[in-house]
């Protein structure tokens, strides 16, 4: 990658968070309203399975996380339907079950991952090499002028074949390792251009649908009976709702890792509940809290090495803790007046 490609991609990391995380947070405020907080801690949960199958089968992972949690989306609804157990009980199996299978699949196929990812992200680096004959293995046998098994043992004078692979076993074992922590904990240090480009598309398409459909949504969730009154089709906008839920757990992994994707969801919009008396006016502090969050989440993480996803959780953990304190000088005051 060139020294121009990275500079724009240092810069345009924390504006794709700053983008994901003001979209999430007005969505957060119907999820809070709807009291869907942990339909969304299940979703985000299951995405780690979408990813691993994204990279095995060679497709982009926003992709694979999108289609797992709509296929557990679907899944869902035909367990409440078909099963006697509440939905905190299903969702409890789907969440833990998708989570444990994700991990499964990374500790069984890391090797080959790790080789997946790599190559699709520095497709362009490697092809570079080829075109201009320095593939490092090739280019070491024709110096020794030995077979690549023999002429790295003469080379070392001793079973450095062997020592080898278990050096490449363990460097692949720490990349995997790595690559997991990524999307559990979140880390945009390997966005890409596309990845970019990705998700400002994704940001707008969900902006674009909340906008539509934002009044519908808020009488569907004062009252449903009342919205199929109003003739409000209330099925669609069930589906609408677990759509954009699926699209922004695709798109928020990145920043806050599937562990932490529920607060970027939740935290915002029950800080912005406090301080708030008009859906309008909760949607957008949540954006303002959102954005603050994610730039000290950015700051903390490059100053201590800490997890980008545990670093944003942290900072909207403390914004909730600092609104409680004010929404309760703000009625003392209140009360006083």
């Amino acid at each position: 990658m060139s020294l121009f490609a990275e500079t724009w991609l240092y810069w345009l990391t924390p504006i794709a968070a700053l983008c994901i995380a003001a979209t999430a947070a007005p969505f957060g405020c119907l999820l809070v309203w709807r009291r869907m907080a942990y339909f969304g801690d299940a979703l985000a949960h299951t995405a780690l399975l979408g990813v691993a199958l994204g990279i095995i089968f060679s497709l982009n992972i926003y992709i694979g996380a999108a289609l797992i949690c709509a296929l557990f989306a679907m899944l869902l609804v035909w367990l409440q339907s078909r099963q006697n157990l509440s939905v905190d009980t299903i969702l409890g199996i789907l969440a833990h079950g998708g989570l444990a299978l994700g991990i499964l699949i990374f500790g069984l196929f890391g090797a080959h991952m790790v080789e997946d990812a790599e190559h699709d992200e520095h497709g362009a680096h490697d092809g570079h090499d080829a075109h201009n004959g320095h593939d490092a293995h090739n280019g070491h046998d024709v110096h020794n002028g030995h077979g690549a098994h023999d002429g790295h043992d003469v080379h070392n004078g001793h079973g450095g074949h062997g020592a080898h692979d278990g050096q490449t076993e363990g460097i692949a074992g720490h990349d995997n390792i790595h690559m997991l922590e990524a999307y559990l904990f979140g880390d945009l240090s390997a966005l890409t251009i596309t990845g970019f480009v990705t998700a400002l598309i994704g940001c707008l398409l969900v902006v674009i649908i909340l906008r539509q459909f934002w009044q519908p949504l808020i009488l569907m969730t004062l009252s449903e009976d009342l919205a199929r009154a109003e003739g409000v089709d209330t099925l669609r906008l069930h589906y609408i709702i677990m759509g954009l839920m699926t699209l922004i757990v695709a798109l928020a992994m990145k920043i806050a890792g599937v562990l932490f994707i529920t607060s970027l969801l939740i935290i915002p919009a029950a800080t912005a509940r406090q301080l708030s008396r008009t859906p309008k006016q909760m949607a957008s502090i949540a954006v303002l809290l959102a954005i603050i969050a994610v730039s000290g989440g950015f700051s903390l993480t490059q100053q201590a090495d800490i997890p980008l996803g545990a670093s944003i959780a942290g900072c909207l953990s403390g914004l909730f803790v600092l609104s409680l304190f004010i929404a309760r000088m703000i009625r003392q005051r209140n009360i006083k007046l």
